[in-house]
């Protein structure tokens, strides 16, 4: 019994994974318009990084909360402030459930795209449902 419990458990886990796409990737603009698909980005220019995604949903709420994270190389802002990355939770609309949107970094200046590798996840309990990985050389 406590094997099949675990077994379902991990089926779900998996279904609720696969429920996302990635659905645009690479740069955009700062209002957010895509400009430019790649997972390889040079560094030394201030543009957006991120992706956009589509997530099937199974919920009757009009909004949903997920969390973003973006984890990246270690960067020192302009204040001085050391940063590996952010996680925050957000409210995303659902539509004939479905969930859109967008995790995008908006660096403040070039020197804050950093090289090295850039991961994006959107996430519901602590279980990653889309993610996308960039590369900054």
């Amino acid at each position: 019994m406590k094997q099949s419990c675990i077994y379902l458990l991990f089926l779900f886990f998996i279904a609720n994974a696969s429920a996302g796409a990635v659905t645009r990737y690479g740069v955009f603009d700062d209002a957010g318009k895509h400009l430019e698909t790649s997972d390889q980005i040079k560094h030394g220019q201030k543009i957006s990084l991120g992706f956009c995604f589509s997530l099937k949903v199974d919920t009757d709420e009009t909004k949903l909360t997920l969390v973003e994270t973006v984890v990246h190389p270690l960067i020192t802002k302009s204040n001085g402030i050391e940063s590996i990355g952010h996680s925050v939770p957000r409210k995303y609309p659902v539509h004939n459930k479905k969930v859109e949107g967008c995790a995008i970094y908006q660096a403040e200046r070039a020197e804050d795209l950093v090289s090295g590798e850039w991961d994006f996840s959107i996430s519901q309990n602590g279980i990653d449902l889309v993610n996308k990985k960039f590369r900054v050389y």
